[in-house]
């Protein structure tokens, strides 16, 4: 068997490595439950909460992917004991990943089953003692880690190049941003509630037609659209927190006609952003009609004579 010249000798303790060996199991696990059904149980919902345009959600890399299982089927047999290995800068990379796997999946089991008894959070190594231990382990399993993968990254350049490391950095940084959507989301997503994106969105709506006829009224000039609607949706927010006291954006909403409810509006944005009076035009008056100019007789248009000279006759 050939020796891989880019790996490192490393050694892995008992608790280390059963910490890493768990993460590497979950991870190849629920990828093979995408490679069967087309989805993993611990994937982002897209559908529900779709991401902005562009948002860079990473690039399965099928090589990567091979590597993670190529380590797992390694440390197998070594699992329960610990022991010394070679692995590469990359291979350092998984597993560190992987000690990061047991303790987030451990939290988000404590988060679903807050209203559990006592008794069975402790059954399920989910409560604050067992999640404490496993932090813990986590902890120093990770420091060990990247304390040998600034020796791998120097052995890994001088074996290959910097360039090609830097495309491998790349490649990983990619696949693993892949994993963290597609196979390793374990972040708390808010409730839906059926409709109460369209209704929140129709309330902003009429927030920002109110503030536009507020300023009208007033003479401001209206800020951008993005900024307008960024301000009523802060000001829905703070409403909701109670930061608007009686005048909250239900008290304008009840009220878009009103004056008050207007001003209450238009009040905030002053607070919130620079806001500009529109330029004063100048004032001029009506448009006095060309005056006539009166006849003068002939003859009695005065001639130009010198001063002291004497009229003729």
């Amino acid at each position: 068997m050939n020796k891989d010249q880019t790996a490192i000798p490393i050694r892995l303790s008992k608790n280390h490595l059963s910490v890493i060996f768990q993460g590497l199991d979950f991870i190849a696990a629920a990828w093979r439950t995408r490679e069967q059904t087309g989805t993993s149980p611990y994937s982002y919902p897209f559908r529900l909460y779709p991401l902005a345009p562009g948002h860079d959600i990473g690039t399965l890399s099928p090589a990567m992917m091979n590597r993670i299982s190529a380590l797992r089927s390694r440390l197998s047999p070594k699992a329960k004991t610990g022991g010394r290995d070679r692995l590469n800068s990359f291979e350092v990379r998984i597993a560190i990943l992987a000690s990061r796997v047991p303790l987030a999946f451990r939290r988000k089991q404590a988060r679903e089953m807050q209203r559990r008894d006592a008794e069975s959070k402790r059954r399920l190594g989910v409560d604050k003692d067992s999640i404490a231990k496993l932090q813990k382990q986590t902890r120093a399993a990770i420091k060990s880690l990247e304390k040998a993968m600034k020796s791998a990254d120097r052995h890994f350049q001088k074996q290959v190049s910097k360039e090609g490391f830097q495309n491998q950095s790349k490649e990983w940084k990619s696949h693993l941003r892949w994993m963290r959507y597609n196979l390793l989301y374990f972040k708390p997503l808010p409730r839906v509630l059926p409709g109460y994106r369209s209704r929140q969105r129709k309330q902003i709506d009429q927030l920002v037609m109110i503030a536009e006829a507020g300023l009208k009224d007033q003479g401001y000039e209206f800020p951008s659209k993005k900024d307008l609607r960024s301000m009523m949706r802060r000001f829905a927010r703070y409403s909701r927190r109670g930061r608007m006291g009686e005048f909250d954006h239900r008290y304008v909403l009840e009220n878009p006609e009103g004056w008050n409810a207007q001003s209450v509006v238009v009040d905030f944005l002053e607070k919130q952003l620079d806001l500009k009076p529109f330029p004063e035009e100048p004032v001029t008056g009506p448009k006095q009609p060309p005056q006539a100019v009166p006849a003068v007789a002939k003859g009695s248009i005065p001639e130009n004579k010198p001063p002291g000279a004497k009229p003729k006759g």
